[in-house]
């Protein structure tokens, strides 16, 4: 038999499904004013609540900021502050300041070749702001993460230093073609300040002892004082020489501070230290740039001929 026409237009299972899963759609104007009103509502409720949890959460990062900047700074005056003897060996000394000499002078190496070399290559690429950020921010944080990724997977000794002597020339680079444009009187060697350090930790730490005084004395006032020798023989003797060549001291105090604070053994890592000396070494001379530097050559000074008789 033939089916019946009744039946084969009845609705389909599948074609009941579709119907319901589209929602029914408003011919009126003002019940679709009404809908649109809810949905409006339901909306604006919606950014209340996130807004609030945003702000919740802002807080909250606050005060855990708030809570790390403390906890740094009672650190850090801890830090500075200790003159205990010392417990860190000298074998843990040597190596890191013996390595942040090499890292300085590649940074410093770096530096005149962004200045004097590639400065020019370098700004048709990039602005000024871009390479600041580059060299003091964003390049010191993507180096200190790998260390710290690199340790956690046992990297090796001789792989991490590799890497910060990369970090140093192509940093001491950038940083030095930001400042392409600026003229300077003259500066101390940076390198001679961990070298000295390491020095004395090779040849005199055992004369010395563990008296934290006498440690700081001899390797960071050594520094000081041969690096303002070598200024006065050279003749580049001046107010930046002498700023920088404290900051460099400062510098050097910090670290070994640092060192005989959390390293009590030669077998733990110091890389990080080393970073943090060279992130320090660049920011000093950025600063150190940017507030002596200047724009015009320094001429030589006439004596006027009166002068002279």
């Amino acid at each position: 038999p033939i089916p019946e026409m009744a039946d084969a237009a009845a609705p389909t299972p599948a074609a009941n499904l579709d119907t319901a899963r589209t929602p029914a759609r408003a011919t009126d104007p003002v019940a679709l004013g009404n809908q649109y009103k809810g949905e409006f509502t339901a909306f604006a409720e919606g950014l209340r609540l996130r807004s609030a949890q945003a702000q919740e959460l802002l807080q909250q990062q606050l005060a855990s900021g708030a809570s790390q900047a403390e906890s740094l700074k009672s650190t850090i005056q801890d830090v500075v502050q200790d003159k205990s003897d010392v417990q860190t060996p000298p074998s843990a000394v040597l190596p890191t300041f013996l390595w942040t000499t090499v890292l300085t002078l590649g940074a410093s190496i770096g530096f005149f070749v962004g200045a004097n070399v590639l400065g020019g290559l370098v700004h048709l690429f990039f602005g000024g702001f871009f390479i600041s950020m580059a060299a003091l921010v964003a390049l010191p944080l993507y180096a200190y993460y790998t260390i710290k990724a690199k340790q956690a997977v046992a990297g090796s000794d001789v792989e991490l230093r590799m890497f910060l002597l990369t970090y140093a020339l192509g940093s001491g680079v950038l940083l030095g073609a930001g400042f392409n444009s600026t003229y300077f009187y003259s500066e101390p060697l940076a390198f001679l300040t961990p070298l000295t350090v390491s020095l004395v930790f090779a040849y005199g730490a055992p004369a010395l002892g563990s008296a934290r005084p006498s440690l700081l004395g001899a390797s960071v006032g050594g520094a000081l004082g041969l690096t303002l020798v070598v200024g006065l023989l050279t003749g580049a003797l001046s107010t930046s020489y002498l700023f920088l060549s404290l900051l460099y001291a400062g510098i050097a105090a910090l670290t070994l501070q640092s060192l005989f604070k959390f390293v009590k053994s030669d077998s733990e890592s110091t890389h990080l230290y080393m970073l943090g000396y060279v992130v320090a070494y660049f920011y000093v001379k950025a600063l150190t740039f940017f507030v002596m530097g200047s724009y015009v050559p320094y001429e030589a000074v006439e004596v006027p001929v009166e002068s002279r008789k």
